[in-house]
């Protein structure tokens, strides 16, 4: 999942979100030898199995402009982010880092676009962020 990523650095909060998605990932599926040939460990942890229209509908380091509640103003309605994953709740929707504020923020409306220049040149400069290393040990 990390040789995809644009960045050459990751907020903190972009790496525990991409480890938490790769657990989410490994759970989902019945693992070979496992306990069980037909339900994965999350179902038989969790109870709660892949619902693929809400879980598969927006990619990690994807980003995003973000819907936010409107209200009838001329206050900007869509807030520019990077999407974290799924945010496996009741109610839905996905966790993004919010471009603007550097925080974590839960949304369930969002369109997808292509990541333009100056937003990687924006995380890559984010001062807590984590160097990536693309060398195969």
């Amino acid at each position: 999942m990390w040789n995809k990523v644009p960045f050459t650095l990751m907020p903190v909060l972009m790496v525990v979100c991409m480890v938490l998605v790769a657990v989410f990932w490994w759970n989902v599926f019945c693992p070979k030898g496992g306990i069980s040939s037909t339900m994965s460990p999350q179902m038989i942890v969790l109870g709660k199995g892949l619902d693929f229209a809400s879980d598969c509908c927006a990619q990690f380091r994807a980003y995003m402009q973000t819907h936010k509640e409107t209200n009838n103003t001329m206050k900007s309605w869509t807030v520019g982010a990077i999407c974290l994953g799924p945010s496996r709740n009741e109610q839905g929707g996905h966790k993004f880092l919010n471009l603007k504020t550097g925080r974590e923020i839960h949304w369930r409306n969002w369109d997808e676009m292509n990541i333009p220049k100056d937003i990687i040149d924006r995380v890559n400069q984010h001062p807590c962020g984590v160097k990536l290393s693309f060398t195969h040990v």
